[in-house]
């Protein structure tokens, strides 16, 4: 099932250590581009953060915040005692002002590692967190997937139906020719051997013919419908290799059109497939 890359989850969640919050937040991008915003005292947590998304995104620009409110606060209490009065004297040395010496600042001149006296018991409660909140996340992530699967499978029905009514005319071409030359030469008042007009028609038919770009316009379509349905996890950057390709042949073939009825049929292929490009920028 393919899965949109925009998308948000959140978890709240108390345990005895802390007072949590994550929110993860994606939108598209060609490759996986993760932010992280951790307080000071969790910076530790980065590499297993970064981890978890790789294991669930292959791309997406995803934002992760997270709030930690510590509830054991007797050790951290000593330490920023201990930490404040080394400040105060630093400060009465120099002859500056201790207003400076503010709780932000002080926390800001410890390591992790002397805010957080059991880093392993943060990691446990982080992959609870996690869990929640990236279960919610890939689920927004399924649920507008299918969406956007929908709207392009729908739309490409429209294509093949539209593809379906320019062979149609196809067959019409030839004899459109062959009246516009008779009325030339009658314009004209040339007489020309019926044999050598068909042969002249025949051969403005052929330079018109769009049959190898409706091949190759059904071949990108049959594929297309092959990787929404892939189990491949990140298809993406294929949809949209394939949209460029059905862009470009609708473009030869509107160049190529011998009628205004296959014309007209082909710019409505071409809106489609202009609406799938924009659909398949958000497909994981």
């Amino acid at each position: 099932m393919r899965k949109s890359m925009t998308a948000y989850g959140r978890a709240t969640i108390q345990t005895k250590l802390a007072h949590w919050t994550l929110e993860i937040s994606s939108v598209n991008r060609k490759g996986l581009d993760v932010h992280l915003h951790l307080p000071h005292t969790l910076l530790f947590l980065d590499p297993m953060l970064r981890k978890c998304v790789g294991q669930m995104a292959e791309r997406g620009n995803v934002t992760i915040r997270i709030a930690c409110e510590i509830q054991e606060v007797s050790s951290l209490v000593k330490m920023l005692k201990k930490e404040k009065e080394r400040w105060q004297q630093v400060s009465q040395e120099l002859k500056l002002s201790k207003d400076s010496i503010t709780l932000p600042f002080l926390l800001s001149q410890m390591t992790p590692q002397e805010v957080v006296s059991d880093p392993k018991a943060f990691e446990k409660d982080l992959e609870i967190v996690w869990k929640k909140a990236s279960h919610a996340w890939n689920t927004m992530k399924i649920q507008e997937g299918k969406v956007l699967t929908d709207d392009i499978q729908s739309r490409l029905k429209t294509i093949s139906k539209e593809m379906k009514q320019i062979e149609k005319a196809l067959p019409k071409v030839v004899h459109a020719h062959v009246e516009r030359l008779k009325e030339r030469m009658e314009e004209l008042k040339i007489s020309v051997d019926p044999q050598q007009l068909m042969e002249k028609a025949a051969m403005e038919a052929d330079h018109d013919d769009v049959t190898e770009e409706m091949i190759r316009l059904k071949s990108h379509i049959d594929q297309m419908k092959l990787y929404l349905k892939s189990s491949e996890k990140s298809v993406g950057r294929t949809l949209d290799f394939l949209a460029q390709e059905m862009g470009r042949e609708i473009g030869t073939l509107m160049a190529k059109a011998g009628s205004s009825e296959i014309a007209k049929h082909a710019v409505h292929i071409k809106s489609e497939i202009e609406k799938i490009r924009e659909q398949v920028q958000n497909i994981e």
